[in-house]
């Protein structure tokens, strides 16, 4: 009766034009994970940059260092040097602090206190 095919005329096939291919091979990517072991014999993990998310940390990365190596170079923001303080010859504080002693201008002992040691007292 009827075969089973589809018909080859009805709808072209939008998978033939390369520029789809192309944007769509992107696409298929986010079955990628994020994370990879590294190549290099080593156990850790770095960024799959087949990823959209891993292309994008490996670009965020790239251009937060380039920034902190410009700060560093112009000593601008964390890396600025602080103001200097103008210099002042007069201490901020005393070396140490005024003594309330008054001495006793009388220059001779008085006789007889106690506590003095003296034998001539009471």
């Amino acid at each position: 009766m009827g075969s089973s095919r589809a018909p080859t005329h009805a709808v072209p096939d939008l998978l033939d034009c390369s520029s789809v291919r192309r944007s769509i091979r992107f696409v298929d990517r986010d079955d990628e994970p994020v994370f990879i072991r590294s190549k290099w014999g080593t156990s850790r993990y770095v960024y799959n940059p087949r990823n959209p998310v891993g292309l994008a940390l490996i670009l965020i990365s790239l251009l937060f260092a380039v920034v902190m190596l410009i700060l560093m170079q112009e000593r601008m923001g964390p890396f600025a040097r602080p103001e200097p303080t103008p210099w002042s010859t007069v201490p901020a504080y005393e070396p140490w602090p005024a003594s309330t002693y008054v001495p006793d201008t009388d220059p001779t002992p008085s006789a007889g206190e106690s506590g003095t040691g003296d034998p001539s007292g009471p």
